[in-house]
């Protein structure tokens, strides 16, 4: 699998997603609601059973990877395979007009 990582890390929203990909399935699974979460040993105590928990660390791997790949594309590539294979024919398409336009002449 490729990803394109620089475009994901550049892309503000992708930060959202992956807080959220990690955080909303430990909230739900411990019916915790952010505004319950008031000091840092709370928060501490919520990570250690999070990763102490095979089933939530199942669904937070699930979401992070429903967050990371790319549902425009088919399988799990990204855009670039894509592209190039678009650029490939774009020039295809500009290589078979330029021989037209030369043998018109």
């Amino acid at each position: 699998m490729r990803f394109d990582w620089k475009a994901r890390f550049s892309n503000p929203s992708f930060y959202i997603q992956l807080t959220l990909a990690v955080s909303t399935p430990v909230l739900a699974y411990m019916g915790i609601t952010v505004q319950s979460i008031n000091s840092w040993k709370f928060l501490l105590d919520i990570i250690k059973e999070a990763l102490s928990n095979p089933y939530i660390l199942i669904l937070t791997v699930i979401s992070v990877f429903n967050a990371v790949v790319d549902p425009t594309t088919s399988g799990f590539c990204d855009k670039s395979k894509i592209q190039k294979e678009k650029l490939s024919e774009t020039e295809k398409t500009q290589l078979t007009n330029g021989a037209d336009q030369d043998s018109e002449q």
